[in-house]
């Protein structure tokens, strides 16, 4: 299993997916990009992989900003730019390891890593070496959303194999319900897995 994990936007739930992952498979998960840290320089979602997985946290990512914004504009605010070849090498040698490998992508689909590639310009470069789960969280305008990141991932080539609907808070089932039901109506060649609140991941039939 080598998955490119990637989202709908910000607080989808890619991490969520990504350490239940770790924590019940051993797999290997890697946040290449990060953007935003706390008051002493450590970005939450690079930290938690890292600790669920006992090695050193820059192992876990190649590059994070200080800035919580899209790489592109923190990139050009510390000027500290992002080298894309450098990046795609780095993410190359975790997707040769052996054994489950997922690297989980940084907000939307169509994040400006620069100002002339984007997060699904990402996932194409790395097509031929993983497949791509899109997760979206149940929420309000979750449809639209949805749909567009589907669009957006079949114009190049790479409609992910897997929809993750996640709730990220309580109350949210009938949302995730509703969202659910549209896709089915509206896009039948998608397959959904449903993570309701609080519910193991490995459970859900994900492979």
């Amino acid at each position: 299993m080598k998955v490119f994990l990637t989202a709908t936007d910000t607080g989808a739930g890619k991490t969520h997916l990504a350490l239940a992952l770790v924590r019940g498979m051993g797999v290997r998960a890697y946040k290449p990009l990060a953007a935003g840290v706390d008051a002493e320089g450590r970005n939450e979602d690079v930290a938690a992989l890292a600790a669920a997985q006992g090695i050193p946290e820059d192992e876990v990512c190649f590059q994070c900003w200080n800035t919580p914004a899209a790489p592109a504009i923190a990139a050009a605010r510390e000027k500290r730019p992002l080298d894309v070849s450098a990046l795609l090498d780095w993410c190359r040698a975790r997707l040769d390891m052996p054994g489950p490998v997922v690297l989980e992508g940084i907000g939307g689909v169509r994040v400006p890593l620069t100002w002339d590639f984007e997060v699904r310009d990402w996932i194409r470069a790395l097509a031929d070496a993983c497949e791509v789960w899109l997760v979206a969280a149940a929420r309000i305008g979750a449809i639209n959303h949805t749909l567009l990141s589907l669009e957006a991932l079949a114009a190049i080539g790479c409609a992910p194999t897997r929809v993750v609907i996640n709730e990220p808070a309580p109350g949210l089932a009938d949302a995730a319900q509703m969202l659910a039901d549209a896709l089915a109506r509206m896009h039948r060649r998608v397959q959904c897995v449903h993570v309701r609140y609080g519910e193991d991941a490995l459970a859900l039939p994900l492979f």
